[in-house]
């Protein structure tokens, strides 16, 4: 199953064109999450500062769930934001994934090239 936080700037409502931005968190594939206190801060600036609507990723971790468990939970969520983002009520009407961008720090750098190239 999939989950992910979403941070949507104030400015979305208004926008008729809201960029989105894919995060995928670091930690060495084996600690913290979208919910940790850095990443928190992290995409609220992110949402703020670009004015886009931020997707934040918790990919299962290691050593319970191992390589490539993490790649393919990156993936999924591209596929389902491409295919099924409608369904999620806070999504916003602006939110433009003809405009997204996929990012990452530290491991997550790493999840977010392997997603990207696959």
């Amino acid at each position: 199953h999939l989950w992910f936080r979403l941070f949507v700037p104030s400015t979305a409502a208004t926008s008729t064109s809201t960029p989105v931005i894919v995060f995928f968190h670091g930690g060495g594939f084996a600690f913290l999450s979208p919910a940790s206190q850095t990443y928190d801060a992290v995409c609220r600036r992110f949402a703020r500062r670009l004015n886009a609507v931020v997707c934040s990723v918790k990919y299962r971790l290691s050593p319970e769930h191992k390589f490539p468990a993490q790649y393919d939970d990156g993936f999924d969520v591209l596929t389902f934001l491409n295919h099924r983002r409608r369904e999620i009520p806070e999504w916003p009407e602006s939110a433009d994934v003809t405009k997204c961008f996929v990012a990452g720090d530290s491991a997550g750098g790493n999840v977010a090239h392997n997603v990207v190239v696959r």
